[in-house]
């Protein structure tokens, strides 16, 4: 397993902070869609320019993006959000929040996303955790 030096970069200065201090990777939030409201976030623009920056410096980004006001609503997540995003080059889109389903797993997998925070769905037994990992793994075809 290799480990990465990953720093929070809520904004630009964070992210500068980070990229001078020698982090391997930094995770960020997306305005439109961010559940950390209190970090500056990243417009679709600046985004843009953070993951070019960081680029610059051979430092991954990864965005992390919910649909969701309040987790635990179990009512699926937003795909069309996350497709859009996973089409910016070199950006890690991690799902977080309202992955509910193993076709959504499916779905993230087959449009490039980095990753998926279960949460509740995992609680509440919508998913199991070992068959989850195996559909986004490809190994096996959700249910």
């Amino acid at each position: 397993m290799k480990l990465e030096n990953l720093a929070p970069a809520g904004n630009r200065e964070a992210l500068d902070r980070a990229v001078a201090a020698g982090a391997d990777a930094v995770y960020l939030g997306y305005a439109a869609f961010s559940a950390r409201a209190g970090a500056g976030n990243f417009d679709e623009m600046q985004l843009r320019e953070a993951v070019h920056f960081a680029h610059l410096h051979h430092v991954r980004v990864h965005v992390t993006v919910n649909t969701l006001i309040k987790d635990g609503e179990l009512a699926g997540t937003n795909l069309a959000v996350y497709e859009e995003l996973c089409q910016i080059e070199g950006l890690n889109v991690i799902a977080s929040g309202g992955v509910t389903t193993e076709a959504e797993i499916a779905a993230l997998r087959k449009m490039g996303a980095y990753g998926a925070i279960l949460g509740k769905a995992l609680y509440a037994g919508r998913l199991d955790l070992s068959r989850a990992l195996k559909v986004a793994r490809g190994e096996v075809e959700a249910c």
